[in-house]
């Protein structure tokens, strides 16, 4: 583990695991207490043998390391060690939730794909019928309930399905990943505070139940989730009220008790949260005041030294061992049938699920545990624990062989959420979707609602991120399209193919693209209607039609990328990368704007602004309410896809040329190919930033509670908003500069990736030239990407060599971190080494505006003011943690 504290706002403790993990926590009390808890956990970190001293029941292990504390730090302050094990723990346990996160299951390399094969990703809104597509494309009869479709959200997970010929495989591989565990228990809290919140409000207003019971109303809660993605009855077993002729049903009986259970759990926690907060329950002033004290009691929820809180995460931890026992009892029946295999995490809880000894006999048997969404089966579904799945489905029979012979892969999506008048027309989600990987895109729209908001949120979308080329449109619900004035499908056709045309031209216009005439009426070539598809008459001549195309389109994008350099020496596009400053202030002007206006012009219930804090935790990027959505995340991305729209369709120069020059639009089709590739890296980088780096921080956020604690919430996002994207500044890096030097990279990369070299840069220039601006340019990322200039670690070997500057540096800039209190004391420190030491060279390194804080010495009279200690051949490549001071 690597420790460190900051003092920059409070006390700040930071923890990195070995891979991914990263903890940070806000300690109570003064310095010298936080720096002892630091102390005591290296001590834990640099002993093994004391780090399971949390596991329940574990007490002679708890008791032998405050000994060794004791006797390490010679204290016998029992309250201090008590606290410094429940930091211990806190960090332990997120640690170890984040390394079980690189423990799930591979479903790729299970089912390999050929790198030949074609594959297309479906998009549209839920219940627009991208299920019923597939299953018109399968071999499997209509009484077998896969794939799930239904006109409500069926698809809560990322779904590809790999067709195989029936003809020649009769066997089928099958291969699913469940959500991590730390993700699965965001999902439950989430569940139990809802429920939580309903029983606090019906105890404050109990007349307001009027045809159901305050156990139902709870429940109810308990179950609804806003985004109907995590439906846990699926899992835990149908709920049934008071009412209900099922609760008195003797097979339905430890059903019935279990959730009786849930609720008295329930009721109890809300019960003492009265207690603690000393609210009375019978007083009717209370009962006015009833949004103040819910809020001021759910804060308890979030309060890790209360009673509530602690009996909350027993709720939790209650209902995650109830999943991972249904996970458990469920895959062991398969497995003892000799049905597939089981995939275990180093803790003993299954990860995933595989087979290959599936077929149409057994389809529902195995398959249907994973993905049904039949209340028959509910208790013995896994449905919502599902994270990815990849299975090989047999083509349907009546598909031509040509087509049977050909590897295709159709990966259907979670379906778009509807729009909202509110809404900032980015769709939620949109930075998952890497479409590089895709040879086609599929919008599904309903052709009874063609062209609706969130269809055309998503073709704008697409516009600023995909390769506009790929893009196919398909239409179902066709046969229930109809109007008076129809004399045939051909004016059914004229209609849908008119509304699509005008659709595509006003997003074009909003926009302000050019050159898209080509693309729209492209477009129509690659128009499905898909005919005939209700269940029992399916007739599938356009499915047919739809594969056929795509396959043909395949063969024509793979073509058009044959193209090469004019000049063997330049690059096949190059480009002006002084105007990317451009590009990135506007973008970040605009973002803030927008964001400000809907957090503090807007209307936004706390709730929502809660909410959203808990789901950039949990590392999604956005949160879909009743009557907003947010998706910052996406915002921004769509934002400055759009910018960098124009700015890559406009290169200082072309040059290439494709090898039988005999393509239409050559041009548009491969500077559409390169915002294709940099949009997926900007979408990686964009996650990382906002979600990745700041992980703790939404945390913190939602935990944020008491008196003014909405405001305080709406100023944290906006300040991380801030943070990772700041102003352009001209006498300081920060970063902005990093997030520009970014965008140049990844056009470059992707440029080169397109079979051209990377442009001649002044920037490259200067690294060949001289090293040491590398070493520059690295330290100036490293700290504003890490924020630990004052987390030092000792090197892991004393032989180093330091550069001579020779005077040619002008200036690192470490910003407002010279002016941290403990700044000087560790410069101070590490001059005196240095002194010390033998063997180096002079170094001089200038620290920016040092000058600034009064002290009594001027940093010229430091000496050797040496912080960068680097071997020779890591000179692009280190960390600073492992060389300052």
């Amino acid at each position: 583990m690597i420790i460190s504290l900051k003092t920059d706002d409070g006390l700040l403790l930071e923890v990195r695991g070995k891979e991914r993990g990263r903890v940070r926590l806000k300690l109570r009390g003064d310095y010298n207490r936080a720096k002892f808890i630091v102390y005591c956990l290296e001590f834990i970190s640099a002993n093994p043998e004391y780090q399971q001293f949390y596991v329940e029941g574990d007490n002679f292990s708890r008791d032998q390391l405050i000994n060794a504390l004791k006797t390490e730090f010679k204290t016998n302050d029992s309250a201090l060690l008590e606290d410094v094990l429940q930091v211990a723990e806190k960090v332990l346990v997120r640690l170890q939730e984040h390394e079980e996160m690189e423990e799930q299951t591979d479903v790729a390399s299970l089912i390999p794909i050929s790198s030949e094969a074609l594959r297309t990703v479906l998009l549209g809104r839920f219940g627009v019928g991208k299920s019923t597509l597939i299953k018109a494309c399968t071999n499997f009869s209509e009484n077998i309930d896969f794939p799930v479709t239904d006109t409500a959200r069926t698809t809560t997970y990322t779904t590809e399905y790999v067709f195989k010929d029936p003809f020649t495989v009769s066997k089928f591989a099958f291969a699913v990943a469940f959500k991590p565990e730390s993700e699965l228990k965001l999902k439950l809290e989430e569940a139990s505070t809802r429920a939580l919140r309903k029983a606090v409000q019906l105890a404050l207003k109990p007349n307001e139940v009027i045809d159901s019971t305050i156990e139902e109303e709870v429940l109810k809660a308990f179950v609804t989730d806003p985004e109907r993605l995590f439906k846990n009855e699926y899992i835990f077993g149908k709920y049934y009220g008071k009412n209900h002729p099922k609760r008195y049903d003797d097979t339905k009986k430890e059903q019935i008790v279990w959730w009786e259970h849930l609720y008295n759990q329930i009721d109890q926690l809300m019960r003492l949260m009265f207690i603690e907060e000393g609210i009375s329950l019978e007083s009717e002033e209370n009962w006015s005041r009833i949004e103040g004290i819910e809020e001021k009691l759910l804060e308890l929820s979030k309060r890790s030294e209360t009673q509530s809180a602690s009996k909350l995460q027993n709720i939790i931890d209650n209902l995650m061992n109830t999943i991972r026992q249904r996970a458990e009892l469920l895959c062991s029946e398969l497995e003892a049938d000799d049905l597939g295999k089981a995939f275990r995490n180093s803790t003993g809880s299954i990860t995933g699920f595989f087979t290959r000894e599936y077929d149409e006999s057994n389809v529902e048997r195995v398959i249907t545990l994973f993905t049904s969404t039949q209340a028959k089966h509910f208790s013995r579904l896994l449905t919502p624990i599902v994270d990815h799945i990849r299975i090989e489905v047999p083509y349907n029979e009546r598909f031509p062989e040509e087509l049977r012979k050909q590897q295709i892969i159709i990966t259907d999506t979670v379906g778009i959420e509807h729009a909202k008048t509110t809404d900032t027309r980015s769709i939620e989600g949109s930075t998952k979707y890497f479409f590089e990987q895709y040879n086609c895109i599929t919008v599904v729209d309903d052709a009874s609602k063609s062209m609706d908001s969130t269809t055309t949120n998503i073709l704008r979308s697409l516009f600023g991120s995909a390769a506009k080329g790929k893009i196919f449109l398909t239409y179902t619900f066709y046969d229930k399209f109809d109007k008076k004035d129809f004399e045939d499908e051909a004016d059914k056709d004229f209609e849908l193919l008119g509304l699509q045309d005008a659709a595509l031209r006003k997003i074009a216009d909003e926009l302000s693209y050019d050159n898209t005439n080509w693309m729209i009426e492209d477009l129509k070539e690659r128009t499905i209607f898909l005919k005939d598809l209700v269940p029992g008459t399916r007739q599938i001549e356009s499915i047919i039609k739809y594969f056929q195309k795509m396959v043909a389109h395949k063969a024509e994008m793979n073509d058009f990328k044959q193209i090469q350099p004019l000049n063997k020496n330049k690059p096949i596009l190059g480009y002006n990368y002084k105007k990317l400053a451009l590009v990135f202030a506007q973008t970040q002007q605009e973002f803030l704007e927008q964001q400000r206006q809907i957090y503090f012009q807007e209307y936004l219930h706390w709730k929502t602004a809660e909410a959203l804090t808990w789901r950039l935790y949990s590392g999604s990027t956005y949160f879909i309410g009743s009557y907003k959505t947010l998706r910052p995340v996406d915002d921004f991305c769509d934002l400055l896809l759009h910018k960098l729209h124009h700015f890559l369709s406009n290169p200082a120069e072309e040059n290439f040329v494709h090898k039988n020059d005999r393509i239409e639009n050559l041009s548009e089709k491969v500077k559409d190919w390169l915002k294709e590739l940099v949009g997926d890296s900007v979408k990686k980088m964009s996650n990382k930033e906002f979600v990745g780096r700041y992980h703790e921080f939404w945390r913190i956020a939602y935990n944020e509670h008491g008196f003014g604690s909405d405001l305080r919430r709406r100023k944290i996002i906006m300040e991380v908003f801030n943070k990772v994207l700041p102003p352009l500044q001209m006498d300081a890096s920060n970063n902005a500069d990093i997030w520009i030097d970014a965008l140049e990279n990844m056009i470059e990369e992707a440029i080169e990736k397109m079979g051209g070299v990377k442009q001649t840069l002044e920037l490259k220039r200067k690294y060949d030239q001289n090293p040491l601006y590398r070493i520059k340019r690295s330290i100036e990322r490293e700290i504003y990407e890490s924020n630990d200039i004052l987390s030092a670690d000792k090197p892991s070997t004393d032989e180093w060599t330091v550069k001579n500057c020779k005077g040619e540096w002008s200036e690192i800039r470490f910003g407002t971190l010279a002016e941290h209190p403990q700044f000087f004391d560790f410069v101070e420190e590490g001059a005196a080494k240095l002194e010390a030491s033998s063997g180096y060279s002079r170094v001089i390194m200038v620290f920016a505006n040092p000058l600034k804080v009064e002290r009594k010495y001027n940093i010229q009279k430091l000496g050797k003011v040496t912080v960068i200690i680097v071997n020779e051949n890591e000179i692009d490549n280190f960390s600073i943690l492992k060389y300052v001071l």
